[in-house]
């Protein structure tokens, strides 16, 4: 189970979602499809507006990573605070409290009932 698509999300793939896979802690890393992958969705779509809408474990190491990396690479960023989670609830926390908290020039906070709706 934990090595495929969940079932909840394979539908999106059958949509044409786009899946990579990612090796490192942040999803950027130099051996990282997603970086391409992205560049080419954008281009097809011809928007201006790179957003991107993150969510996932480990909010004080993977995400906080990949956030990094997102905008090293220009993109706009919406992290989704009730769809992100850590084994370290305090430092989670911290990243909210302080370290987000720094970047609100280029982060906007979302729950996922807001971005939905």
């Amino acid at each position: 189970y934990l090595l495929d698509i969940m079932p909840q999300l394979q539908p999106l793939i059958a949509d044409g979602a786009q899946l990579c896979v990612k090796y490192t802690p942040g999803a950027f890393a130099p051996d990282s499809q997603l970086s391409a992958a992205l560049d080419t969705y954008f281009r097809r779509i011809g928007g201006r507006t790179r957003t991107l809408i993150l969510v996932g474990v480990e909010t004080d190491y993977c995400v906080l990573s990949t956030m990094l990396g997102a905008f090293d690479r220009y993109y706009r960023v919406i992290l989704v605070s009730d769809a992100v989670g850590s084994s370290q609830p305090n430092s989670a926390l911290a990243q909210f409290d302080y370290t987000f908290r720094r970047f609100d020039h280029l982060l906007d906070l979302a729950t996922t009932d807001a971005l939905l709706s």
